[in-house]
Order: C-alpha cells, then sequence, then structure tokens
C-alpha cells in the first residue's frame, strides 16, 4: 500500500492499466498483510488511496476495505498471531543482509510503526 501513488502514476505516465489483485491471507499470522491492521488505522488509509486512484486499483482498495480485518476474522487468536507474525518477520531481518527493515517502511506513517512497535 505505500506505493500504490507511485504505481498509479507511473501507469498513467506510461498509458497503461494497473491489473490489482487482492491477495488472500489464511492465517492472522501474516502481519504483511493490510489487514493484519485494526480497523481504525486500515481504513483511513485506505480512503486516501481511494480518493488519489481509479480503476482497477481504486476497485482493489475499495474491496480490501470491506473485507474483514484479521482481528474480526479471528478475535482470539489475533494478537497472538500478530507477535507470532511479527517475530518471523523479525527473524528474517537477522537472516537478511539488507539494512531496511520493516520499522523502516512503516516509519513512513507514524500511526502504522506506533502499532508495530506495540505488538507484543
Amino acid at each position: 500500500m505505500f506505493e500504490v501513488g507511485s504505481i498509479t502514476e507511473l501507469a498513467r505516465q506510461l498509458g497503461v492499466d494497473v491489473l490489482a489483485k487482492v491477495i488472500f491471507s489464511f492465517s492472522p499470522d501474516i502481519v504483511m498483510s493490510p489487514l493484519a491492521l485494526p480497523r481504525h488505522l486500515l481504513e483511513p488509509w485506505l480512503d486516501e488511496l481511494i480518493a488519489k486512484t481509479s480503476g482497477a486499483m481504486q476497485a482493489v482498495l475499495i474491496q480490501l476495505k470491506n473485507r474483514p480485518t484479521f482481528e474480526e476474522q479471528w478475535p482470539d487468536q489475533y494478537q497472538q498471531s500478530l507477535a507470532q507474525g511479527k517475530a518471523r518477520v523479525l527473524q528474517l531481518e537477522q537472516i537478511r543482509t539488507q539494512k531496511i527493515t520493516m520499522t523502516d517502511i512503516l516509519a513512513a506513517r507514524a500511526d502504522i510503526l506506533k502499532w508495530w512497535i506495540n505488538i507484543a
């Protein structure tokens, strides 16, 4: 979601359509999914993106807004699954040789970064 604006602008410049798809997650520990976010963080971000897009990209964002979040789908497992998913991401960061971390990526949105940091 961080690059939706850039992708949309590039497609406009090139005169091509974006083939946008919703990727399904089958467990609540997939913390890189937008649906891992609590609704109060997800919806305002989606509203911003929906206002800046059109066509297939906008349709996918609207679909995403109308899908249940992980917290809504798995209320009993949500907090524990977030912690497991975050632990997996942090473990992968230790293995990778790249310097960019999830914290670096999420720093672009202070509210999302705060959520990430508070996952225990």
